[in-house]
């Protein structure tokens, strides 16, 4: 019957020769399927997707739906739509009169031994046989791209794989079966047999509710339109001296039409970089995380000509990775991202606070043993609530910081210890702990945001805060460091305060922190916390921002396995 794939991200797009880029859904889904619907029509159900001349109104929605199916990051066997084609043209001649010919009527019977056989599809050349091969295959296809593109939450606190690492986010999407059960396949006939609205609003209700998803499904059909348009040329890096005036009138024309076709530049196309050209090239590096100073520069045309097709598949693997979010509809919550390097606090579904952050580094070292590249500080993808807000917190120091920083720096400086303000303290086994007290040169900061989890990981001030002023910030030992962070904690304090009928002055914790001693604040209702990756996004003025990939888990994709030792020249970056 149909095929149906998914669109990996292409090594090709990256300068690398091309693998297998499209992976059927297995034949056990869609075996499963065609049994499924297979009960149903011969359980009498009625027909759904076609009448005697061609579609029923449920049946166009359908194939919108499988039109629509590639902007989510779903695609299919090109052929199956040209298929569906070929049956309507068979059908379309009979509208009218000639639609009650005896011929033409099919019973759900004939259906359900179709799906049941899984008859071929190239054989069809009679009207009744084309409306047999399209309601049987509207149905299969339409189940099949609902079981893809239906969110299925992640469940696991931590993602870890089966060695106990953090765990890419693609291998929920690339491992998971993908299956209707078969409630859904009767709901999904069901709703068919309704109309069209009905079934649109059930299939979009099984989409994620996450406002970025739709975003992003704009943004793959955004692309997809540029891409078909043919994309764009690639663009010379110009070289001049420092100081001077850059004058190349069709240089700079090239570069404000590359510019235009993704909405950074918005004004006459002149020739000329002036004050407008400086604000689009500064706003397109701030898009791609490059330091923004508004000069076109060798890792700004890098940016510009990554090819249009990889633009578009990165924004359909995201979509794929927003499938499979721990988030659900959860009203409050506090978002990482952790490619983009940001935080985001939102209340009823609206964005109360947006900061940058630090994350876990994505500096790696070769393992000899395992044969395959160890990220010993990256942040994991991890699902909380936020329960405590300590001011002027201590610092515990984590054994691994301990062994591999602090203890080397202790042998070339005996007073290392007393200069950092770390006092060694006995534990109830009688090992030494190190502590950092509150202070000024505190590693914490002022504030931390605490959620109970194996691996010590929460959300933090730093006493290095200019380090949110570089463009990649990818820096930390797994924790996430937020900017503004007492800002950022005054906004969950505030919020807390009004569900408990009080008021809470957006300062009071600024007063606080100056006061010498740690403060406590337990939340009555905690606040869940996600730390998720993902490399496309769209920003609030809706401009689409892609993300370094921080951790490679886009370049282990493409490559289809782990990382090697050393990349080959063409992905080097």
């Amino acid at each position: 019957m149909m095929m149906v794939a998914l669109i990996v991200f292409a090594p090709e797009a990256l300068g690398q020769p091309p693998t297998e880029t499209i992976t059927p859904v297995s034949g056990a889904s869609q075996a499963t399927h065609s049994a499924a619907l297979s009960a149903q029509y011969r359980a009498g159900r009625s027909l759904v997707w076609t009448h005697a001349a061609g579609l029923t109104p449920a049946g166009e929605g359908a194939v919108r739906w499988l039109r629509d199916a590639i902007h989510h990051g779903v695609a299919w066997d090109s052929s199956t739509l040209e298929r569906f084609e070929d049956y309507l043209a068979l059908l379309v001649p009979h509208a009218g009169p000639a639609a009650s010919d005896p011929g033409l009527v099919i019973s759900a019977d004939d259906v359900a031994l179709a799906l049941k056989e899984a008859r071929p599809e190239g054989a069809v050349t009679a009207p009744r046989e084309a409306r047999i091969a399209l309601e049987a295959g509207l149905a299969l296809a339409l189940a099949d791209v609902t079981a893809e593109l239906t969110h299925r939450p992640r469940e696991e606190m931590i993602l870890r794989d089966a060695s106990g690492r953090y765990d890419t986010p693609d291998r929920l999407w690339k491992r998971a079966e993908m299956r209707l059960s078969e409630v859904d396949i009767a709901k999904l006939l069901e709703l068919g047999s309704r109309g069209p609205e009905a079934l649109e609003t059930w299939l979009q209700a099984r989409l994620p509710s996450a406002d970025q998803y739709a975003l992003l499904f704009e943004a793959s059909q955004t692309y997809a339109a540029i891409c078909e348009e043919g994309g764009w040329e690639p663009l010379p890096v110009t070289r001049y001296r420092r100081g001077k005036r850059w004058k190349d009138t069709e240089a700079i024309r090239a570069l404000q039409e590359r510019l235009a076709l993704e909405g950074f530049f918005t004004t006459e196309v002149n020739g000329v970089y002036d004050d407008a050209m400086t604000t689009a090239v500064r706003a397109y590096q701030e898009a791609r995380q490059l330091k923004a100073r508004g000069k076109y520069d060798k890792e700004t045309s890098k940016e510009l000509n990554i090819p249009c097709e990889a633009r578009l598949e990165n924004i359909r693997l995201n979509l794929r990775r927003w499938r499979q979010t721990a988030r659900t509809n959860e009203p409050t919550f506090v978002e990482v991202n952790l490619a983009g390097q940001e935080v985001r606090y939102v209340v009823a579904h609206e964005e109360r606070m947006r900061k940058r952050t630090v994350v876990g580094s994505g500096k790696w070292f070769w393992s000899r043993k395992h044969k395959r590249r160890i990220y010993p500080k990256k942040s994991p993808l991890l699902t909380d609530a936020i329960q405590k807000i300590v001011v002027n917190p201590s610092w515990t120091i984590p054994g691994s910081i301990i062994k591999q920083e602090i203890l080397p720096r202790v042998e070339k400086d005996p007073t290392y210890l007393e200069r950092k303000g770390y006092v060694i303290k006995k534990s109830r086994n009688g090992h030494d702990i190190y502590v950092q007290p509150p202070g000024p040169n505190n590693t914490l900061g002022e504030v931390k945001l605490l959620f109970p989890n194996a691996e010590a990981i929460y959300l933090h001030d730093t006493n290095n805060r200019y380090l949110f002023r570089t463009a990649r910030r990818d820096l930390s030992h797994g924790c996430i460091r937020v900017q503004d962070a007492l800002d950022f904690a005054s906004a969950l304090m505030i919020e807390e305060y009004g569900k408990r009928g009080k008021s809470m002055h957006p300062r009071s914790l600024h007063r606080l922190s100056r006061r010498q001693g740690t403060a406590v604040f337990r939340l009555e209702q905690p606040v869940p916390v996600f730390l998720e990756y993902y490399t496309a996004s769209v920003g609030p003025e809706g401009i689409v921002r892609f993300h370094p990939d921080v951790y490679e888990y886009d370049l282990e994709l493409a490559l289809g396995a782990p990382l090697p030792r050393r990349l080959p020249k063409t992905l080097r970056r």
